[in-house]
């Protein structure tokens, strides 16, 4: 049901709860093209009506602090990281499209929202990607513009290489 188009070994976990789309991946090897940071979860098909609480988070799977400044979330829209954020090994961070959409359904805020629907959470600048229901990709470009990691769910392109 869900393809990561990488050089990783990865095992889907899909939660019990069926009442929206959501994918989480764990990592079983490492790539031989070695990303630093990957989509490790995406929330699609949210519980609110017109998905406003869609999210994405991404996972630092380097052994170094990253400056994801600039780094941008894209598919057909493009989200910005704004600069001065930095991502340590192992740690992750949300970002949603309407930050107080997404804390209403899974208690905590996320990290960024592309809409300002929270003064206490940061902004994303760009436009929310747009996450289709049925399928999709979404990539996860750094702040040279070098693709970094793409995630295929559902009846996605899975010719798209990242």
């Amino acid at each position: 049901m869900f393809k990561r188009i990488s050089g990783l070994l990865l095992t889907v976990v899909v939660p019990a709860i069926s009442l929206f789309s959501f994918t989480t991946f764990s990592h079983l090897s490492a790539a031989t093209n070695e990303s630093t940071v990957l989509i490790d979860a995406v929330l699609y098909d949210g519980l609110e009506y017109l998905d406003p609480d869609e999210a994405v988070r991404l996972r630092n799977v380097s052994a170094s602090s990253i400056d994801m400044g600039g780094w941008q979330l894209e598919d057909g829209q493009t989200a910005v990281i704004p600069g001065g954020v930095f991502l340590d090994p192992g740690k992750t961070i949300w970002l949603a499209r309407n930050g107080s959409k997404f804390a209403r359904q899974f208690g905590f805020l996320p990290d960024f929202e592309q809409t300002d629907s929270d003064l206490s959470i940061p902004d994303l600048s760009g436009s929310w990607p747009i996450l289709a229901n049925d399928g999709d990709e979404i990539a996860l470009r750094d702040a040279a513009d070098n693709l970094v990691d793409v995630l295929v769910y559902e009846g996605g392109d899975t010719g798209r290489t990242g």
